[in-house]
C-alpha cells in the first residue's frame, strides 16, 4: 500500500531566469534542524513544473522519504532521500499544503508547501500570511512536533 502526498507548481517566466533551487528545511517545535535536508538546482528555461512527493510503500518504514523534480522545456531533474531521523512521525497526525494563489518569482525565498506532525489531533494548517512571510511567522511551526518547508529560489540570469 502506498501512502503520497504529492504537490505539483507551474511556473512562467520571460526568460529572465536561468535557473531555480527548490530545497526542503526541517524544523522540531518551531526550530530549524535542518536548512537542507533535500536540494536540487537546474537550469530552466521560460516554463516549467516543480514536483514534490512524500511517498511510503508501507507503514513499516521509518524513514521519511522525499523527492524533488523540476522539468523545464524538455530537460529534467531530480532528487531524492529520506529524513533518517523521523522514526516517530508514523504515530502523528498530519497536514500539509501549498499557497493558493500565484507567487512573484523575484523574492529571495518562495515558500512552496509545507507537512506538518503533531500528537495534537486538533492542529491547524497554516495560512496565507505564512507563505506571504515565512520568516515573521515562524512562531506559527511551533504549533507542529516537526515541519517541513518546501521553498524555492530563481536567479535571474544577470547574477
Amino acid at each position: 500500500m502506498f501512502h503520497c502526498k504529492c504537490l505539483a507548481f507551474d511556473f512562467e517566466t520571460d526568460g529572465e531566469y536561468k535557473e531555480v533551487s527548490v530545497w526542503l528545511e526541517k524544523y522540531e517545535a518551531g526550530e530549524l534542524v535542518d536548512d537542507r535536508l533535500s536540494e536540487i538546482t537546474t537550469n530552466i528555461n521560460e516554463n516549467g513544473s516543480i514536483i514534490f512527493s512524500n511517498t511510503k510503500s508501507n507503514n513499516t518504514e521509518k524513514q521519511q522519504p522525499f523527492a524533488i523534480g523540476i522539468g523545464s522545456d524538455g530537460s529534467t531533474g531530480s532528487t531524492s532521500g529520506f529524513d533518517v531521523n523521523s522514526n516517530d512521525l508514523n504515530d502523528m497526525a498530519s497536514v500539509w499544503g501549498s499557497f493558493p494563489e500565484e507567487l512573484s518569482l523575484d523574492q529571495d525565498e518562495l515558500m512552496l508547501a509545507y507537512i506538518g506532525y503533531s500528537d495534537d489531533k486538533n492542529m491547524s494548517s497554516l495560512t496565507t500570511d505564512f507563505y506571504e512571510n515565512p520568516e515573521g511567522n515562524e512562531k506559527k511551526l511551533e504549533e507542529y512536533d516537526v515541519a517541513y518547508l518546501l521553498k524555492a529560489d530563481f536567479v535571474e540570469k544577470n547574477n
